[in-house]
């Protein structure tokens, strides 16, 4: 749900999920290994990379063509 709402760029529902349910920020997606913050990093919704950061997201992560992330 947090893969969706980062990319979606609902940044209300994302700082909601980490507040009030506990999603961690770093957890790899289901069928791919990016992060949140990786997921969406090219997607260019700033509020949201804002929340992601706030919650100690890594953002020196690899994405999954193993470059650096485009933030």
């Amino acid at each position: 749900m947090l893969h969706n709402a980062a990319v979606s760029g609902l940044h209300d529902i994302v700082r909601y999920l980490v507040d009030q349910h506990g999603q961690a920020v770093d957890v790899p997606g289901f069928y791919s290994n990016e992060t949140p913050l990786s997921s969406m990093s090219q997607s260019g919704h700033l509020e949201v990379v804002w929340v992601l950061l706030q919650y100690s997201a890594d953002a020196s992560g690899k994405h999954k063509h193993k470059s650096t992330l485009g933030i």
